[in-house]
């Protein structure tokens, strides 16, 4: 049975009634599709449809706080590529440098209590429990100031941190002509990619796996934001630091060669006595 259409807009008449308008059509109405109106152009209203599914950081006024921390971790963990496809270029800096902040401090705050507790039992190991229990003690308080500084110290370095390490990273982009988006959306990437912080709880070896691990969650971000290869993205966030080991590697030659020249000037002005 051929299709039939809506008499005032062309649409499909499906069990009597229009897809396109809703309007009720009569089946002594119902139009064959070369008699039909032509369908209207549909025009993407401003700023979109509207309902392009957000990630769960930006929909905290649905989820509460607490939720859409905990739904943005476990998706990143999860499901790296599917978050970050959905990451919008744009939306503000302050969503993402709360959520940067609040990672990277909670690293920060692990690493110190693991240090605490390492060198609590370092203490004991040195069998300094008993006999010294007093220094043990003002050592251990000491130890925890420390711990306790450098966390505050770090609710201002992560931030900062983070908008100078996007601005480098985005610095690259730039030279290597893959920067398609700005440097906000730069910025969210390497916010959301505190995420790897979270490494920090595990002993020895935390800090290490956190950082390979910020690289690659940066990789994917930048590679899906700003529509370039992995590739590339590996590249604009290594080659601040090759530059500088190139340059430190140069200034360590010359010094080298510098001495070499100088212990042979030496010798051979020993050699003359």
């Amino acid at each position: 049975m051929d299709e039939k259409r809506c008499p005032y807009c062309g649409g499909v008449v499906k069990d009597d009634f229009c897809s396109h308008c809703g309007a009720a059509v009569a089946p002594d109405q119902q139009l064959d599709p070369d008699q039909a109106p032509e369908l209207p152009p549909v025009e993407t209203p401003p700023g979109g449809w509207g309902y392009e599914e957000k990630v769960p950081w930006e929909r905290m006024d649905e989820l509460g706080f607490w939720s859409a921390l905990a739904e943005t971790v476990k998706e990143i963990l999860a499901t790296p590529e599917d978050f970050f496809s959905r990451l919008s270029p744009s939306g503000g800096y302050g969503g993402p440098l709360l959520y940067g902040l609040l990672l990277g401090v909670a690293g920060v705050i692990v690493s110190q209590v693991w240090s605490i507790i390492g060198s609590a039992i370092g203490f004991g190991a040195m069998g300094m429990l008993g006999s010294q229990f007093g220094e043990v003690a003002a050592q251990q308080a000491g130890i925890i100031m420390q711990a306790i500084i450098g966390i505050m110290i770090s609710l201002i370095l992560v931030p900062v941190m983070l908008f100078i390490s996007s601005g480098v990273i985005h610095l690259m982009l730039m030279i290597l002509g893959g920067a398609n988006e700005d440097y906000e959306a730069t910025f969210r990437c390497v916010a959301f990619a505190q995420t790897a912080q979270l490494a920090q709880i595990i002993p020895v070896v935390g800090g290490l796996i956190a950082a390979i691990w910020t690289i690659v969650l940066e990789v994917k971000a930048l590679a899906n934001i700003h529509d370039i290869s992995a590739g590339k993205a590996l590249l604009a966030i290594l080659l601040p630091g090759i530059v500088c080991c190139v340059i430190i590697g140069g200034f360590v030659a010359i010094f080298g060669i510098g001495m070499m020249g100088a212990l042979g000037s030496m010798g051979g002005g020993m050699g003359g006595f």
